[in-house]
């Protein structure tokens, strides 16, 4: 008698895990065919003829389940649509992945509710709106990818406290605004990579980068920080990329620095004054290095010399002295009868003639069609630009620069996004 009712109790319980199983992956179902549904374009034909009834969701294109759906990938497919919030009902999803497609409006608060999700990848996406304060309860979060959106506001303090966080990357959205936080490096411990580039950050940097034990990459050009670079920076021993041109950073850069993974360097565009520290020339793994266009005087360290890796040397628009210490540098770095691939850049002819065994190159004056040529290819790259808008007033900023002047560049890059909202002028 107590084995029948064991067997019978066992028999239940195998229907009813059986009946939740299937409601699970129900449930999961239908938030992708909701999915599915806010697609408006699908030009491959990818999930029109994939995703259905009759094939069981485990087979879906871009799916991986482990009983539920655990991954959706539909990266790069040239879709167009919103982001249904459904998505927020797949409860086991660990990796999100969408990138590189046309979907548009904001991002969806249920995002927040996927507690396993470790890696969220919406970049290259026509995305809008504010970043949800609800990523920030994304605890197993590892990588965040929001960049080349659209995306405006402050960015929630909360995404710079999810512990698990590695890899962090909101650039080229424009309009993003908001600024480091002093906890930085404690709140996120395992921080590798981490870009803000082309937005409109401000404050100065917070203490204690030297704390970021495990960083590698830290880009933060085309932003609005400002202060002294704080001296700690100069203390990461893991950082490789060091980005922070073209912000409005003062102060000078110290002689005494410990950056023995470094191998690319940019300052350019600062406030930067004082002159530059010998000490560059312990940077064994440095690459490239680009201090232009700051306030540095003074004398061109010879130590320079002792960068046998270097490739990039830019140094243009400053204020140093003794072009013939370009003569030692080059003897050192061997440039021109070795192969070297070091480039110069300087707008001293002097110097020119100095560095090469070949003859130095000038940009002459180009026309202006010449000029709309390389600027299309900096503002759109390979592809081609379908709006005529667009186009005209690409047309009309070159004009209005007066042809070929870097200020076109800044004035593309600040603008493309905005779509002819404002006409920013340009300094000749």
């Amino acid at each position: 008698m107590v084995a029948r009712t064991m067997l019978i109790a066992f028999l239940v319980l195998l229907t009813y895990l059986s009946v939740t199983n299937a409601s699970n992956i129900t449930t999961d179902e239908a938030s992708l065919l909701a999915f599915k549904a806010q697609i408006t374009s699908d030009p491959n034909e990818m999930l029109s003829k994939n995703w259905t009834k009759g094939t069981h969701i485990c087979n879906w294109i871009g799916i991986s389940c482990s009983k539920k759906v655990t991954s959706l990938v539909l990266k790069s497919f040239g879709f167009r649509g919103s982001i249904a919030t459904d998505i927020g009902n797949l409860s086991f999803l660990n990796s999100l992945d969408i990138g590189n497609n046309s979907f548009h409006g904001q991002i969806p608060d249920e995002i927040g509710r996927l507690r396993r999700l470790k890696y969220l990848y919406l970049q290259m996406n026509n995305l809008t709106g504010q970043i949800p304060q609800s990523l920030g309860f994304l605890t197993r979060l590892q990588v965040l990818h929001l960049s080349e959106n659209r995306l405006f506001g402050n960015v929630p303090l909360s995404i710079f406290s999810v512990s698990s966080l590695k890899d962090i990357d909101l650039s080229q959205n424009y309009e993003l605004t908001g600024s480091l936080p002093n906890e930085i490096c404690s709140n996120l411990p395992v921080l590798e990579y981490i870009s803000l580039q082309d937005n409109q950050f401000v404050g100065e940097l917070p203490k204690g980068l030297n704390k970021c034990t495990k960083l590698e990459v830290l880009s933060l050009s085309y932003n609005k920080f400002t202060g002294n670079l704080p001296r700690d920076m100069w203390n990461m021993s893991k950082v490789q990329e060091l980005f922070i041109g073209w912000n409005n950073f003062t102060g000078d850069i110290p002689n005494e620095m410990n950056l023995p993974s470094i191998r690319k360097l940019s300052l350019r565009r600062n406030e930067l004054v004082g002159t530059l520290p010998p000490s560059l020339g312990n940077l064994s793994t440095l690459v490239m290095i680009d201090i232009g266009e700051n306030k540095i005087h003074g004398n061109i360290p010879p130590q320079l010399g002792h960068l046998s890796s270097l490739e990039g040397l830019y140094l243009g628009s400053n204020a140093l002295s003794d072009q013939e210490k370009w003569a030692k540098i080059k003897a050192v770095l061997k440039v021109g009868a070795q192969g070297s691939s070091i480039l110069a850049t300087t707008r001293l002819e002097t110097v020119g003639s100095i560095m090469g065994t070949w003859q130095p190159y000038q940009l002459s004056i180009l026309s202006l069609e010449d000029c709309w040529l390389l600027f299309k290819q900096r503002a759109f790259g390979h592809q081609t630009e379908t709006n005529p808008d667009l186009v005209g007033i690409g047309k009309e900023i070159v004009k209005k620069c007066g042809g070929c002047a870097s200020s076109s560049q800044d004035s593309w890059r600040s603008f493309k996004l905005q779509e002819g909202r404002n006409m920013g002028t340009c300094e000749r």
